[in-house]
């Protein structure tokens, strides 16, 4: 399942998938994989980076300092990604 995704202007596409230690959400190329569902997630938005580049994922995600906390394994931060990943699932 793509958690979320990243359109970089120097990198092309790229897509955060929960790695095999089942905690890592990580960056993989785009080009690595086929999309085989065509359907967005209901909670996932559009938002413009400073830099110009685009991402794609749950709003909760793109707050400011929310991956630093979550790689830091703040409990909040944790249980925000998880509630995330369980509404994509439903």
């Amino acid at each position: 399942m793509v958690l979320c995704l990243y359109i970089d202007a120097s990198r092309g596409v790229l897509l955060r998938l929960l790695g095999d230690d089942k905690f890592t959400p990580a960056m993989f190329s785009g080009e690595l994989f086929e999309i085989t569902e065509e359907t967005v997630p209901h909670i996932w938005i559009v938002k413009k980076e400073a830099c110009g580049d685009f991402s794609l994922g749950p709003k909760a995600w793109s707050e400011s300092g929310f991956w630093e906390r979550y790689f830091d394994r703040e409990d909040d931060a944790v249980e925000v990604f998880h509630e995330q990943c369980d509404l994509m699932k439903s």
